[in-house]
């Protein structure tokens, strides 16, 4: 069985035709043209945007440390506070000293 008259066995367009090439590299072309001061915009905006990136997570951290600081001094004043020192005192069996028994710091002597 052979093919019709003017019928070739190819791929459609395995070899392009020179006027539409260049109809397609024109219109890439003024594609590109009109894309490249958006393309510029947006490159010279990805430092800010990186920056911003960085300032809010710093911010973030230091929020968080902030926050883990006072916990920590809340629960420093609360463990120093002279009532509860006092009822553990009292709940391990433990009395004050006798002032008369605390030694003093004598004063220097002059050389």
């Amino acid at each position: 069985m052979s093919l019709p008259a003017g019928v070739l066995n190819r791929p459609p367009l395995a070899t392009p035709r020179p006027a539409v090439l260049a109809r397609v590299l024109a219109f890439a072309g003024w594609l590109g043209f009109l894309l490249l001061p958006v393309l510029l915009l947006v490159a010279l905006q990805v430092p800010a945007v990186v920056a911003r990136w960085r300032i809010t997570r710093l911010d973030r951290e230091l929020t968080r440390e902030t926050h883990r600081t006072l916990l920590l001094e809340a629960e420093r004043a609360r463990l120093l506070d002279p009532r509860r020192l006092r009822d553990e005192g009292r709940r391990l069996g433990l009395v004050p000293p006798d002032p008369a028994a605390i030694p003093r710091r004598l004063p220097r002597r002059p050389r």
